[in-house]
């Protein structure tokens, strides 16, 4: 669990620096490689009602492979072209980072269901009390 809050904490600077245009810290850098190192999970077909889908069963020395397989994609995520596309909510009291995948790239909430919702409501209830 530790090397999975280490790896969390590491992530998330990373990306904040990265949607900040801030040069990102060294010993994050080191950290997430690090974990990328390991070995990855490892992809399985399975059968799903008819259809075959993706599964990566954790086996022996799962947790080490988990992290590596998440440390893999921050690693592709960050270091390629989707980088610009990764955001912070706009709800100031959400510190959730999404990667906006809208056609116009104007997604400002990390979920309308959550944090665009609730920004809707007070609109509304402030426009709703004016004279």
């Amino acid at each position: 669990m530790a090397a999975a809050r280490e790896l969390r904490e590491a992530l998330y600077r990373l990306v904040v620096d990265t949607v900040a245009a801030r040069a990102p810290r060294r010993a994050d850098v080191e950290a997430v490689n690090e974990a990328a190192a390991g070995p990855d999970l490892v992809p399985r077909l399975a059968e799903d009602g008819g259809g075959l889908s993706l599964r990566r069963p954790a086996g022996p020395g799962g947790g080490g492979a988990a992290l590596a397989t998440v440390a893999r994609d921050a690693v592709t995520l960050l270091g390629g072209p989707l980088a610009g596309r990764v955001k912070e909510c706009g709800n100031p009291g959400c510190s959730l980072l999404f990667l906006d995948d809208s056609q116009a790239r104007r997604r400002r909430w990390c979920s309308m269901d959550r944090c665009g919702n609730l920004a809707k409501i007070a609109g509304y209830r402030t426009r709703a009390r004016r004279p």
